[in-house]
């Protein structure tokens, strides 16, 4: 649920067990202008909010009440607690999504010590990079030869490299579980939508 910044920043002080003239004194501000800031009476500048989420040890999203999660990305490992913002696809959704499956899955152990995941992850990656650097979206020194994007056979070696690292990952704890996370809910039912959208676009709905 959805918070202002002025609650936040009082229910954070108040759960440091700091008193407001201690909080003011560490920010480095009147306790009269931090009692307005707590109150909303007025607004604070940019530089205070990185100070009040660096003192309280939280992301400025949490504080500003974007997000419940107070950490950022990592938060909850396991991740067995879900977070309101899984239930809708984004990028931290997407990185949850993508731990949530290392964690459960397990790793190669490889040389590189790169979980079968993050290397999957990475190659999505590196397509995207070769496909924009090719077509002059990014400096082509970002991904040196390139033009390897036209060579059917490199990008089949890709798919078939991930596809070899997707059997390769160890049996883990995932099978296990009752209920799926919501940021894995999320991402397969948007993703299905998603892909069936374009599929009844190239197809004419005649599938």
């Amino acid at each position: 649920m959805q918070t202002s910044f002025s609650t936040r920043l009082a229910l954070l002080r108040k759960e440091s067990g700091i008193s407001q003239k201690q909080a003011a004194a560490e920010l480095g501000l009147s306790q009269a202008l931090l009692s307005h800031y707590e109150r909303g009476i007025r607004e604070c500048g940019l530089d205070f909010l990185r100070q009040a989420a660096e003192c309280y040890g939280v992301t400025v999203d949490n504080l500003l009440g974007t997000s419940d999660s107070r950490h950022g990305f990592g938060e909850s490992l396991p991740l067995e607690t879900d977070l309101p913002e899984d239930a809708r696809l984004s990028t931290a959704g997407i990185h949850r999504g993508a731990m949530v499956l290392e964690d459960g899955l397990g790793s190669l152990g490889d040389a590189a010590s790169c979980s079968a995941i993050s290397r999957i992850l990475s190659l999505q990656l590196y397509k995207i990079l070769l496909y924009k650097a090719a077509e002059g979206q990014l400096p082509q020194n970002w991904v040196p030869q390139c033009e390897k994007l036209y060579n059917p056979m490199y990008l089949a070696l890709l798919d078939e490299i991930s596809n070899a690292l997707l059997r390769e990952v160890p049996d883990g704890s995932l099978a296990r579980r009752k209920k799926i996370p919501l940021c894995l809910e999320t991402l397969v039912r948007e993703t299905q939508e998603y892909v069936q959208e374009q599929l009844e676009q190239l197809t004419g709905g005649n599938l």
